[in-house]
């Protein structure tokens, strides 16, 4: 049987493939256009491994509906109390709520109210594998999907490449113990004797006091170092709420400390960077000849905010817990402006209109 990769590959040219081809989005068609490093057939002909990890989206959420996959038309459900399917989830008054669409054309879906995403109530959804308490413990929100209208690249995404219907978290709880398994393959029972279930000490800062507190175990990204690959986790710092997990291991929090430039995590959503351990101070920022120099305050009074990321950023040397960061030779002056996201820009004082030059 032929993939669809191999199909549209070959059918290059062609009016079909061509007509094919223009429902992908550009990135996707890009994509396939690559030739396959098909050296020796084997599973060595793979050079890049790349891991994003989105959380607090069930598959049926997104692909229930994809056609092709067990999603919505399970036949081989679980079975419910009283004859009902696992579809058929009762609420604490006793009515049945079923998947329901969140539909884009009717109001903004993707800004529907969030669930709760903490042990107890994960644990209280699983029922001991009954699958029974979902509207009850997560609301009635965790029963609603979305079709292909709501969210066209991944279904794109999905019908250009493979998709796996069987995935699943690594245990009912929240964020943090399952991106613990994501970068180390434990929340600490095998090596600890001891296992963490809620969020604690993921966001990292550059204070010294902090630099012991945190997991101890080996992370994915030091057993490769060990092993001679190359390795690196791209993480935008403003956006960084304590979702990288690597900055709850002590092992990263104190070579952040021994960078010299410790980085911190944004905190939450507009707010302050949490603490960057750097004292605040006014720096002089220049604009071209024809235009005089302002001067431009930080906005914290007694921390600094993390440094601006404007410029393209690439590792120096292997990269490794310890390795450090240049810009790319190609790095130019260019203007910048405050976030549009309600973030301030860091060389711009908070309220102010004014915009400055970085480079």
């Amino acid at each position: 049987m032929i993939s669809r990769r191999k199909f549209l590959q070959a059918s290059m040219g062609t009016a079909f493939s061509a007509a094919a081809l223009a429902a992908f989005p550009p990135s996707i068609r890009r994509a396939l256009a690559i030739p396959a490093n098909n050296a020796t057939g084997t599973i060595a002909d793979v050079e890049h491994v790349v891991i994003l990890m989105q959380e607090n989206r069930s598959f049926d959420h997104y692909f229930g509906t994809l056609s092709g996959v067990r999603g919505f038309g399970d036949r081989l459900t679980i079975p419910m109390p009283n004859g009902r399917n696992v579809w058929q989830q009762a609420r604490t008054n006793g009515s049945l709520i079923t998947p329901y669409h969140l539909n884009g054309s009717a109001n903004n879906a993707q800004r529907t109210a969030g669930t709760p995403h903490a042990w107890a109530d994960s644990q209280a959804a699983w029922d001991h594998g009954r699958m029974s308490r979902w509207p009850v413990a997560k609301t009635d929100t965790s029963m609603g999907y979305f079709k292909e209208q709501e969210i066209p690249f991944q279904f794109a995404l999905a019908n250009a490449f493979t998709l796996c219907d069987a995935y699943h978290c690594s245990m009912h709880t929240g964020t943090d113990a399952n991106r613990a398994f994501h970068i180390s393959g434990t929340n600490g029972a095998m090596p600890l004797n001891r296992a963490f279930v809620n969020n604690e000490w993921d966001a990292i800062n550059g204070v010294a006091a902090d630099a012991n507190i945190g997991y101890t175990w080996k992370t994915y990204a030091e057993r490769l170092e060990e092993a001679g690959i190359n390795w690196i986790s791209y993480q935008n710092m403003p956006d960084e709420w304590g979702d990288n997990m690597l900055g709850a291991f002590q092992t990263f929090r104190r070579a952040n400390l021994n960078s010299g430039f410790p980085v911190s995590s944004g905190g939450s959503p507009g707010a302050p960077y949490t603490n960057t351990g750097r004292p605040c101070r006014t720096r002089l920022t220049t604009r071209p000849p024809t235009t005089p120099p302002i001067r431009s305050t930080r906005a914290s009074p007694t921390r600094c905010r993390a440094p601006s990321r404007s410029s393209t950023w690439t590792p120096s040397g292997r990269t490794s817990p310890m390795a450090s960061c240049r810009r790319s030779p190609g790095s130019t002056r260019r203007r910048s402006t405050a976030s549009t996201r309600g973030r301030p820009h860091p060389c711009r004082a908070r309220g102010s209109s004014r915009k400055c030059w970085t480079r």
